[in-house]
This record gives structure tokens, C-alpha cells and sequence, in this order.
């Protein structure tokens, strides 16, 4: 089959369980581009748009192994139907319009915008055919889709330096100054999966001065980098994927945390608590203060991504079950540990008490405790929002008292347009 581009994408019927084919593309009978995908032209559940924008005007060749029938089509838009509206589309994170959004690659800052960089497929819903992906922001907050950067060779392989070296130098921000709240100065040394040590710089080496810690619990596959912003701020923005079958996306940005450090008896900890950004979002805040809780409470919420922040005191004999639009975060004070589905993390590191954040959107649960020292990402059919069950309830195996708890409904980070009929 041989198309001359006259469009900026061709469009591919996809069938997630289908087998995967091997597209090939030649032009002058060389391979110019090869993607894996699941071409399926009897049962497709979702379609995919590969940019061909710069093969503009010459005949390509296309080739499919195992052979059959090619069946696309060609647009110059993205024409996805209710794109932003998708019943399970994040609200408050960003996530790419079609396709696997993967860990980020670089985040910089040029010309008064941010741009963050992250690995891409956008002819499936799981990991390869990486592609470099690009979006901007000027706030961190709200995020723009820009064209695809940089694109795999005939031989499959991806060469970004060149084009991030555009905004930055491409050194990865690993090694920062972080200070407590009396003023002292630590660096810190952290790598992308949140492994951290705190130390000191001596003749320009880095020397760790206590045991290596962890910040990100849950998920293997939660990759971060850090940007050091010229407020002095240092902020982390981490990638997370997820099994969501049958849908044309797949994987959302974290929300940006702000990292900050606390010294807790003779060691530093790094905490990490989203940034004061996200209260541009805030639509509707509810505060509620001493909620004595003898089995049960029930307090109704809004159809819709929430902030929510609680405390309470450490009870040793305590168990208290969050249930959110339907799904269960437990707090076992018993086995400090607070669960969702199988994800575990620690509840507080001195046991002293509780100080929990979460960000809950359409099919994730954000979770930081003790502070932010602990951090939980989990993305998962246990963590889709039921948005029948627009209720917070709280339940408890004996008397217990909330000392704080706060709801921020938050707005939807999209510009959508109107639904098409």
C-alpha cells in the first residue's frame, strides 16, 4: 500500500488484545520508521494517530508483517470524539491525548514557560515505540500537548539529547540544597525511582552522612526528576502507568511536589507535598475540626478531583477505613501502615502522628503521609472513582478523633471545547 502524506497524521485501527504487527515504511525502498502496534481492522476499541507530518508530500510505502490488510485514513488534527471527557480522563493531571505517556525525560524552564519532556508511544496503550514527547505549562499546573519531538530511527533507537539541549544543558538535577525549618543547609542526593541520601559537598563530591531513605513507595515503575525553580523551590514530577484496557490513553503525570526537609530525632528526612500551584484549582473547600468517630461517618463530597487533608493522634489500638467514591484506604494504626488494594506505606515514621494528604482523581490515589516524608502513587482498578457514590465515609473498629480534616474540590485542568453530537 502506497499513500503520498498530504496530512499531518495517519490513523490506525488498534484492538488492545489483538496480535501485534510490525508497520513498516519505506520511501525509495529504504525503512524510514517502524512501529509496533496491534492492528485490528475487524474489532478496533480504539484508533491511533502516528504523526507523519515530515514525510509532507512523499509516497510511503507501507508494509505490515505478519501481512494484511492496511487500513487507515489521514487528518491534520487529532479529531479524537469528547477528548478531556472520557469517562476515566484525569482532571488534575496531565496525561496525553492518545497513547502511552511514559516516565519524564527532562523538565525545563525557557522563555517564561516549563517544558517537560517524557517517553511516548503513540500507536498503543503500553510501553515501546518510544518517541519523545513534549508539553508546556506556565504554571505547572495546566499543561498543553505540543507536537511530538523527536521520533525513533530506522532502527527503532530515539537520540533526544540534541533537542533538549535546546532548553537546558541535560544534566539530570540529582544533587540539590535542601534547608530545615531552623536553617540548616543539607544537599541531597536523589535518584529518579526517590531513593535518597543527605549529606555534604566536599572538594566538589558529594558525601552521604546517614543511611540511604525511600520517598516514593507502591509503584516500581514511578520514574521523577526535580527542577530546581528560581523562587528557590525544588519541585519533582513524577510519571506513573496503569492497566486501563480498552482505553485510547494510558499512564498520567504525578501532581508537582514541592520538596522540603525535616530533621526527626538524629536523621533528615526529605518531604514532598504537592505544590501551593494547585490551589488555582480550588472550586469549593470544606474544614472540618474534632470529628469524634464511634463507628461511623458519613459526609457528602462533589463529583469531582479532590485535595483532602487529615490529622489525627497515633492510636496503637486504631484501624480506620477512608472510603472515597467507593474505594478503600485503610489506616491500621495496629501495623502502622495504611493500605490501597495491595500497596502498602508506612503511616509515620516516629509514631507520634497522623499527617496525611491526598489527591484523589478519576482513576488514582495520591498518598502522602507523616508530612510528606512517605509517598504513594497507585493507579488501578482499585482506585477508579465510583462516581455513583458521591460520599466520604469514615469507619472505625473503636472511638477516634480527627483533630483536622479539609476538602478541596478541585476544577479540571482542561480547555475543553463543546461535545460534538
Amino acid at each position: 500500500m502506497t499513500i503520498t502524506i498530504q496530512s499531518n497524521y495517519l490513523v490506525f485501527p488498534v484492538y488492545t488484545y489483538a496480535t501485534e504487527k510490525k508497520l513498516i515504511f519505506q520511501h525509495e525502498g529504504e525503512t524510514v520508521y517502524t512501529l509496533n502496534l496491534k492492528l485490528d481492522n475487524a474489532t478496533p476499541d480504539f484508533y491511533a494517530y502516528i504523526d507523519v507530518s515530515r514525510f509532507m508530500g512523499k509516497d510511503i510505502e507501507l508494509l505490515v508483517t505478519p501481512e494484511m490488510e492496511i487500513s487507515c485514513r489521514e487528518t491534520d488534527e487529532m479529531d479524537l470524539d469528547n477528548l478531556y471527557r472520557e469517562a476515566n480522563r484525569p482532571q488534575v493531571h496531565f496525561t496525553v491525548k492518545n497513547g502511552f505517556l511514559g516516565n519524564p525525560k527532562g523538565i525545563f524552564y525557557a522563555n517564561e514557560t516549563y517544558h517537560l519532556f517524557y517517553q511516548y508511544n503513540p500507536a498503543g496503550i503500553e510501553e515501546g515505540n518510544t518517541h519523545l514527547g513534549h508539553a508546556v505549562s506556565k504554571d505547572l499546573i495546566h499543561w498543553q500537548e505540543e507536537k511530538t519531538e523527536v521520533f525513533p530511527n530506522e532502527k527503532g533507537k530515539l537520540d533526544c539529547l540534541g533537542t533538549m539541549k535546546k532548553y537546558s544543558d541535560s544534566e539530570n538535577f540529582e544533587i540539590f540544597a535542601l534547608s530545615d525549618s531552623e536553617g540548616h543547609q543539607k544537599w541531597v542526593s536523589m535518584d529518579e525511582t526517590g531513593k535518597y541520601s543527605v549529606g555534604h559537598i566536599e572538594n566538589g563530591q558529594f558525601l552521604s552522612e546517614q543511611p540511604e531513605q525511600i520517598l516514593r513507595y507502591g509503584n516500581a515503575d514511578c520514574i521523577g526528576q526535580q527542577i530546581l525553580l528560581a523562587d528557590g523551590r525544588v519541585i519533582r514530577i513524577d510519571g506513573t502507568s496503569w492497566e486501563a484496557a480498552r482505553l485510547p490513553f494510558c499512564g498520567q503525570m504525578g501532581i508537582p511536589t514541592e520538596l522540603s526537609l525535616k530533621k526527626e530525632e538524629d536523621l533528615y528526612y526529605v518531604q514532598a507535598l504537592p505544590i501551593k500551584e494547585l490551589e488555582i484549582l480550588y472550586k469549593n473547600t470544606n474544614c472540618y475540626e474534632n470529628i469524634g468517630i464511634e463507628k461511623t461517618v458519613e459526609i457528602p463530597i462533589a463529583d469531582a478531583a479532590h485535595l483532602i487533608r487529615l490529622k489525627g493522634n497515633f492510636d496503637e489500638n486504631v484501624i480506620l477505613d477512608l472510603i472515597l467514591f467507593g474505594r478503600r484506604i485503610r489506616i491500621d494504626f495496629t501495623e502502622n501502615q495504611i493500605s490501597v488494594g495491595n500497596k502498602n506505606v508506612p503511616i509515620s515514621i516516629t509514631k507520634k502522628d497522623l499527617d496525611l494528604t491526598l489527591l484523589i482523581d478519576r482513576c488514582s490515589m495520591e498518598i502522602f503521609t507523616d508530612g510528606g516524608k512517605i509517598c504513594l502513587a497507585s493507579l488501578s482498578a482499585e482506585t477508579v472513582m465510583d462516581r455513583n457514590l458521591l460520599n466520604f465515609i469514615l469507619n472505625c473498629n473503636i472511638e477516634y478523633k480527627i483533630s483536622m480534616l479539609e476538602f478541596h474540590a478541585l476544577n479540571p485542568i482542561w480547555q475543553t471545547s463543546p461535545k460534538k453530537n
